[in-house]
């Protein structure tokens, strides 16, 4: 998430404020935790105007408590033989939850040069084009 977007959710409440009572020095966020404060945010009842207001077309996760990349695990990839698009899960390991869509420097659509495993592990970072709140799965 960008800079502004990671402000954006501090003000709406959404980053919880983990502290260790010895140090007073908050906890950083894994991947899956950051995830599941969007997660949650996507599927509450004003979840699309979240959706639009903090994180369409935001750098996610953008550096928010230290962390640079969202990690999850590969459930498929199309066209198979020189991915466009990776189905990625990140709750767990085989629910399809964010689309990665490859683009270049200029933005135009483009591809890996070769296969990868359903199954890798897959670190990302990118910038939320559309949610669909149904089955919540975001396109990046």
């Amino acid at each position: 998430m960008s800079t502004i977007g990671a402000t954006l959710l501090m003000r709406t409440g959404l980053l919880p404020a983990l502290t260790l009572a010895q140090t007073g020095k908050p906890l950083p966020l894994n991947s899956r935790e950051f995830w599941t404060i969007i997660k949650t945010a996507l599927t509450a009842p004003d979840g699309q105007d979240y959706f639009e207001n903090n994180l369409k077309g935001a750098m996610v996760p953008g550096g928010a408590d230290g962390l640079d990349l969202l990690i999850g695990t590969l459930v498929s990839a199309e066209p198979v033989a020189q991915p466009a698009f990776l189905i990625v899960a990140i709750s767990d390991a085989k629910t399809p939850e964010v689309t990665l869509r490859f683009k270049n420097s200029k933005w135009k659509d483009t591809h890996l040069n070769g296969p990868l495993l359903p199954g890798s592990a897959v670190q990302f970072r990118g910038s939320p084009r559309r949610v669909y709140k149904r089955t919540l799965h975001v396109n990046v």
